[in-house]
C-alpha cells in the first residue's frame, strides 16, 4: 500500500527503464517494490519466448 500512487507509478517506470529507484520514504511497504521487480523479470523472461 501507498500513501499516493504517483510514486508508485515512478517505481514501476524506473525498474522498466532501468534507473536507479531514488526515494521510497512515502512507500509504506517498501518489500513491494522487491515484488515489482521479481513479476517485472519473470514478464521480462516470458517475452523473450
Amino acid at each position: 500500500k501507498t500513501r499516493s500512487g504517483k510514486i508508485m507509478r515512478r517505481v514501476l517506470k524506473t525498474i522498466i527503464m532501468d534507473k536507479p529507484i531514488g526515494d521510497l520514504s512515502t512507500l509504506e511497504d517498501e518489500a513491494s517494490v522487491d515484488e515489482v521487480k521479481a513479476v517485472y523479470e519473470e514478464f521480462k523472461q516470458m517475452m523473450k519466448r
